[in-house]
């Protein structure tokens, strides 16, 4: 059983499935929405278009998300921006709706990937401001409450927590606190590993140093260790974060 996040974590960040979603679909033009719909070659795009302006209405989803908007969705989680403010909220956008997606079981096994997910979405709402990176932790504390006690992403949740309490609640945290969020993270890398002959722990050898090796879903892999150096780059007094980053960063 996942254990519940300290109580400071969700002082910081009161879980919220919608504050994020809301704040972003007040941001998304048609444009923006037709970017996103036409990504697929162009394929399906007017179904698509009224899939994601439906979401943007009604701040709901589906119980399973449909394949339309589903995939342009997710190609467009791949995007790497370099139309700066605007290619960022698309990201995001897509991102969190994919997130809000994961914790419906309608999509069990049907929504993949969500550390590689999550990865986009810090970059993006780190880019943007803190107003967007509070309520991507309000996501994620509200996420947390739902997860799999078999998954590995309640580890990436609490780093992530970590990478955004660090850069928006620096001055209010303490290395005491951000050290109990580390000890969470290797109870539950150690609660998941059960026994040592168990033969898909560390599968991804490529990072065996960090709970990082525990997910084959690697494409993102390079971002968290990019969070990664940030931390130990800016905040070298939370000791015990600095020694998690340093042994992620041994797999650089």
């Amino acid at each position: 059983m996942i254990l519940p996040l300290p109580s400071f974590v969700t002082e910081l960040f009161p879980p919220s499935g919608i504050s994020l979603l809301k704040n972003l679909c007040g941001q998304m033009s048609d444009g923006m929405l037709h970017e996103i719909a036409s990504c697929d070659y162009d394929h399906n795009t007017p179904e698509n278009l009224e899939a994601l302006k439906k979401i943007r209405r009604t701040l709901e989803l589906e119980s399973r998300l449909q394949w339309v908007p589903k995939e342009v969705l997710e190609l467009t989680r791949w995007s790497e921006p370099d139309n700066g403010h605007q290619g960022h909220l698309i990201r995001a956008f897509c991102c969190v709706v994919l997130l809000v997606a994961g914790m419906d079981p309608a999509n069990d096994g049907y929504i993949l990937s969500e550390n590689e997910t999550l990865a986009q979405a810090i970059e993006s709402c780190l880019y943007l401001d803190a107003e967007h990176c509070q309520q991507l932790g309000e996501l994620l504390t509200w996420r947390y409450s739902t997860l799999h006690d078999h998954d590995t992403f309640p580890l990436f949740v609490i780093f992530s927590l970590v990478v955004l309490t660090l850069n928006i609640h620096t001055d209010s945290i303490t290395p005491d606190q951000t050290a109990s969020m580390v000890v969470q993270l290797k109870s539950e890398q150690v609660r998941l590993k059960g026994t040592d002959d168990d033969p898909w722990i560390f599968c991804n050898r490529k990072y065996r140093s960090s709970f990082l090796g525990m997910e084959n879903f690697d494409q993102r892999h390079r971002k968290w260790l990019y969070f990664a150096s940030q931390i130990l780059s800016d905040y070298p007094k939370h000791l015990a974060v600095s020694e998690l980053a340093t042994d992620m960063l041994k797999d650089r």
